[in-house]
C-alpha cells in the first residue's frame, strides 16, 4: 500500500513539479518561461517503466544456467527493496531547487523505472505465497490502505505543498524498504 500509495499520488503532482510550483501558492518557482511538453515527458515515463520491467525479466534469468529463473522468491524481494529504495530517494530529492527542470524528468523517470521493476516482482511474489482462490480477497483487502493514503492524502492536498506530499511520498517509499527489509531479516 505504501508503494502504490505513493505512485498514485505522483500522478497529481508530477505535473506541479515540472511546472516549478512546489510551494504553495507559487505561480512558478522556475525561470523557465518555455511550456513543458508533457505528452512527451509522460512517453519517457511508460518507456522508463517498461525498461523497469525488462530489467527484472534480466534479473530474474540466469544466462549461466540456459535461461533459467534462478530463485526468483529471493530475487524478486531485494529487487522490491531496492524499487522501495530508489523511488523513495528520488522523490525525495527531485525537489531540492539545485534541479532544473530536465532532470528533474530524469528523476521522475528512474521513479517510474522503480514502478516497472515493482509490479511484475509484486506479482510473482504474491502469486508464490498467495493461494489462488484467496489472491482476489486478498488483493481487495491491501486495497483499503492503499485508498486511504491517497484519499487522505488528497483531501489535505489543498493545504499542503507540493514538496510536502512529495517527501510524504518518499517517506512511505523509504518505511516500506525498511519493513521489507526487516521481514527478509525475519525469514
Amino acid at each position: 500500500a505504501l508503494f502504490e500509495g505513493s505512485m498514485h499520488l505522483f500522478v497529481f503532482v508530477w505535473t506541479p513539479t515540472l511546472q516549478g510550483k512546489l510551494s504553495k501558492g507559487s505561480k512558478t518557482d522556475m525561470g523557465d518561461a518555455e511550456p513543458m511538453p508533457l505528452g512527451l515527458v509522460f512517453a519517457c515515463f511508460m518507456v522508463a517503466m517498461m525498461i523497469g520491467s525488462r530489467v527484472l525479466t534480466m534479473v530474474l534469468h540466469d544466462s549461466g544456467k540456459g535461461g533459467k529463473v534462478a530463485d526468483p522468491a529471493i530475487r524478486c524481494r531485494h529487487v522490491v527493496t531496492t524499487a522501495f529504495t530508489l523511488g523513495g530517494v528520488s522523490l525525495a530529492s527531485v525537489s531540492s531547487p539545485m534541479f532544473g527542470r530536465t532532470t528533474k524528468v530524469l528523476i521522475f523517470c528512474m521513479f517510474e523505472l522503480c514502478v516497472g521493476l515493482y509490479y511484475p516482482s509484486f506479482g510473482t511474489l504474491k502469486a508464490m505465497q498467495i493461494p489462488d482462490d484467496l489472491r482476489g480477497a486478498m488483493s481487495n483487502l491491501f486495497r483499503v490502505p492503499l485508498n486511504l493514503l491517497v484519499v487522505g492524502t488528497l483531501v489535505y492536498a489543498k493545504d499542503l505543498p507540493v514538496k510536502g506530499i512529495l517527501h510524504f511520498c518518499a517517506g512511505c517509499l523509504l518505511l516500506a524498504a525498511l519493513l521489507s527489509q526487516m521481514s527478509h531479516a525475519l525469514e
